[in-house]
């Protein structure tokens, strides 16, 4: 019941942050220009608090926090002196309405940009990248690069993490003949200079194959498999497993972290026997890894994560970031998983990802609680990209939201006069069945993972 609450607490949270602001810009902005609002309502339905400010606007905070709206002047619904006409919405020229409309999304993107902005001020961590194999005859044996170096620099470019090293090599492909490196001995700690001949890497030269191509490993401590999180609905979580469990042996076998993790991926949609550790006493548990297609290859999946308190401080480091290299870094994380989105509702709509990725409500309350349950760092992470979606998911072109206002007004601004009552009050109604249909979708989901 407890973790039902928090998981409530930290949804309600996430909610009345990003609903309040995004609310806000269409506010601030409607304010700017010059536009009358009578209500700012946080949630929707029964108003359990409410009060006035000095612009006799009504500020309410509403029983169901699924939402929230900004109602505006508007000379369609009453009678108004000629005075107040110039403060209507309707009354405002058609680039006022675009940018009031416009403002919310917008908002919800420079909220999901401070909130990564934080992130990166608080400091990540991050694996400190220490090389493991090195195969003979590659391109990195070579260079004379070791088992156990520790990359800190590529080119001019310090590298403080492996996704550091992996942006520096990626971003020199048909760039400079050799790839500077520095790297640093595990004992003497020395710091030596090699370079690699980059004219030999393929075009095709991406991340899944770049440490490949080079000859090199990923150094990775051997860690006690002891779970920190489990993913709501998940494999692991309906075989009964809890954060804070040890599994100590995989089908009678013992088994530390990477060794599970690389048998589960190589074993989806098989029954595995674990032998599990919970409170000082062994449990026997089986769970079958659900299939997850990488790019055409079958990959099993158990839905947990490490208990990132097992890894030593000598495998991992903090990383913090200035306030101006952090707002650089925040906007490009933003502009990323925006892309991101855009991509995985393309392929919703063109079929290639079934409907059933889908989530409501149920799941987002799920999510809220697991990442607030892993720290500040998870939940500003999870907080930014719910109002990433939450913005474009607004800018659709579906009439009720805002991305639906702003077809009619943008068709307005190119034929010179506003689409007919009927005409928008046909889209409204479709759009409402759309919007049901999608949250139906979205809850039959979430209820469907709960009941597995």
């Amino acid at each position: 019941m407890s973790t039902i609450l928090f998981s409530l607490l930290a949804f309600i949270i996430m909610v009345g942050v990003l609903v309040t602001f995004h609310e806000f810009g269409h506010f601030w902005v409607a304010r700017k220009l010059g536009t009358r609002v009578e209500r700012f309502s946080v949630g929707f339905g029964k108003p359990l608090y409410r009060w006035y400010g000095k612009d006799d606007t009504e500020y309410v905070i509403a029983a169901i926090p699924l939402g929230g709206y900004v109602k505006m002047l508007d000379s369609r619904e009453q009678d108004l002196t000629d005075d107040l006409k110039s403060h209507a919405f309707d009354q405002k020229n058609v680039w006022a309405r675009i940018a009031i409309v416009l403002a919310g999304p917008l908002f919800n993107f420079i909220l999901a940009a401070f909130f990564y902005w934080l992130v990166f001020i608080i400091g990540l961590k991050a694996a400190i990248p220490v090389i493991g194999e090195v195969a003979p005859n590659s391109l990195a044996a070579k260079a004379g690069v070791k088992s156990g170096m520790e990359i800190v620099q590529v080119n001019d470019t310090p590298t403080p993490s492996w996704q550091a090293v992996v942006v520096s090599f990626i971003d020199q492909v048909g760039e400079d003949e050799t790839l500077a490196l520095q790297l640093k001995d595990p004992n003497s700690k020395k710091i030596y200079q090699t370079s690699i001949d980059v004219e030999q890497w393929p075009d095709n030269l991406h991340a899944d194959n770049l440490f490949e191509t080079l000859g090199i490993d990923i150094a990775r401590p051997t860690v006690p498999a002891k779970i920190g999180s489990v993913i709501a609905a998940g494999p692991g979580d309906r075989a009964g497993l809890m954060d804070g469990d040890l599994i100590t042996h995989l089908n009678g076998q013992t088994v530390h972290w990477n060794e599970l993790v690389n048998f589960v991926t190589a074993h989806p949609n098989e029954e595995l026997e674990l032998t599990v550790v919970r409170n000082s006493k062994p449990i026997l548990l089986s769970v079958i890894p659900e299939d997850r297609d990488n790019k055409g290859t079958e990959r099993g999946w158990l839905g947990v994560g490490l208990d990132e308190s097992v890894i030593s401080n000598d495998w991992v480091r903090r990383i913090h970031y200035d306030p101006i290299t952090a707002a650089g870094k925040a906007i490009d994380r933003t502009v990323y998983f925006s892309a991101l989105t855009l991509e995985m509702i393309g392929k919703l709509v063109t079929g290639e990802v079934a409907l059933d990725n889908l989530s409501g409500p149920v799941a987002m309350a799920q999510g809220a609680g697991q990442t607030a349950q892993s720290g500040i760092i998870t939940y500003l992470s999870f907080l930014a990209i719910v109002s990433i979606s939450l913005g474009i998911m607004n800018l659709l072109p579906i009439p009720l939201l805002d991305g639906g206002h702003l077809v009619f007004y943008l068709v307005e601004a190119i034929r010179g006069r506003a689409l007919s009552d009927k005409s928008q009050e046909l889209g409204l109604k479709l759009g409402a069945m759309a919007l049901l249909a999608l949250f139906s979708v979205a809850l039959y989901n979430d209820i469907s993972r709960l009941l597995l």
